[in-house]
């Protein structure tokens, strides 16, 4: 049996017992669908509308999609298929944070760049290619618990930012995990849905730190008054100040580990009584930057930037007509749950754990290359041109993420 025939009939087993579980998106009526299928071109079937979750839900089982997209949009037509038919009423506004946006060390031993002509592999993205001079390379990227787990922290800031500066009760935010590398902020507010894509860039540009640069400040010109910041305030002023007091208190390793150059930690740790003194009362940037010097304060606020700022695709967030995951499908590239979280669910949640499909079967499959992965608390991998009796979970992604096939 080919590979995708394979998945595609796994998918089919899951959603005819499953797919009862999936819940309809509020105002379903106004929103259009879209499905990728189980084919090698993977051209999106959209522009589809349904009037209730039981047709929904009949037509997932039928069709047997490799992924399931509905518009976080509202429209009053939503199955035309010339955007000016549809007639756009409002939209939710929703965030996406992946892990690939995130600079993790894991990323350097997981992470892959491969010469097409050659085959040739490197851990980072070379300018060209030693053995064959080619300049183009495919990126390869992988997940694991770590990346994983930055991607969560990321969205927990993003949560806290939401509710601290805009005021935003974590009762109205619905969080997903994606089934890949990250999870979705969705948020169903009436007072929201009307923004267009210039408010919805406001709000990006306030939550990615867009223009707090420490090496564009210019006097005159900032943004951000270093001389305002108070560990006790409000919005960027109490976050920066409050970034900044934490990496004071961090301990050498854990400064050298987030990128802090070797004299800037030298510095922090002889300082540190004198730092936290100044920061701990009136915040005096001038002061500041006499212990540390100027270098060391420049590098400082970047890592605290680092630290508040959330990598969000602004793609997203700007778009008004998206289309987003839907909750309680399977992602095409992994076999992993689409699963929706409250926000108090969200800390305790395991993705390589909690959005398995729960399968009590083995899958024989012929694996060509694939690196180490921790799947149901069990660790799985490299692989070599082997062929091995696998649970299911972790059979079924790799064969999603193209590594094998049945056998």
């Amino acid at each position: 049996m080919e590979t995708l025939d394979f998945i595609r009939e796994k998918f089919r087993e899951y959603y005819l017992k499953n797919a009862i579980k999936i819940n309809a998106p509020s105002s379903m009526e106004k929103r259009e669908f879209g499905f990728v299928p189980f084919k090698k071109e993977k051209v999106m079937v959209r522009h589809r509308s349904f009037e209730s979750l039981g047709q929904l839900v009949n037509f997932i089982k039928s069709f047997v999609p490799s992924d399931v997209y509905y518009s976080s949009a509202y429209y009053k037509n939503p199955g035309e298929e010339k955007m000016v038919s549809k007639e756009w009423l409002g939209a939710d506004l929703v965030f996406d944070i992946d892990c690939d946006h995130i600079q993790t060390p894991c990323k350097k031993t997981h992470d892959t760049w491969i010469c097409p002509n050659c085959g040739k592999t490197f851990v980072e993205k070379p300018t060209q290619c030693p053995t064959c001079h080619t300049e183009k390379f495919e990126e390869e990227t992988w997940i694991c618990e770590k990346c994983l787990d930055a991607a969560k922290n990321e969205t927990l800031k993003l949560i806290s930012i939401l509710e601290e500066d805009f005021g935003i009760s974590s009762k109205n935010i619905n969080v997903v995990f994606s089934g890949h590398r990250g999870y979705h902020i969705h948020l169903e507010d009436e007072t929201l849905r009307s923004f267009g894509v210039d408010e919805r860039k406001e709000i990006s540009d306030y939550i990615t730190g867009l223009g707090l640069n420490i090496r564009t400040y210019q006097p005159k010109k900032r943004k951000l008054s270093f001389h305002e910041m108070d560990v006790s305030g409000v919005g960027w002023s109490g976050r920066m100040a409050r970034a900044l007091y934490g990496l004071i208190l961090k301990n050498p390793e854990d400064l050298a580990e987030i990128g802090l150059k070797k004299e800037t930690v030298k510095k922090i740790v002889e300082k540190r009584d004198k730092l936290m003194d100044l920061m701990s009362s009136s915040f005096d940037e001038e002061s500041l930057i006499k212990i540390v010097g100027k270098s060391a304060w420049i590098n400082m606020v970047e890592k605290a930037l680092q630290e508040v700022t959330v990598p969000i695709d602004t793609v997203v967030t700007t778009d008004i007509h998206r289309l987003i995951r839907m909750p309680d499908t399977l992602h095409g590239k992994t076999g992993f749950r689409v699963v929706p979280l409250t926000v108090d669910q969200l800390y305790d949640f395991k993705p390589l754990e909690d959005a398995l499909i729960a399968k009590d079967e083995t899958v024989k499959i012929k694996i060509k290359n694939a690196k180490t992965i921790r799947i149901g608390g069990e660790t799985y991998g490299p692989y070599v041109e082997e062929t091995v009796n696998l649970p299911f979970a972790p059979a079924l992604f790799f064969l999603c993420k193209g590594k094998a096939s049945p056998v």
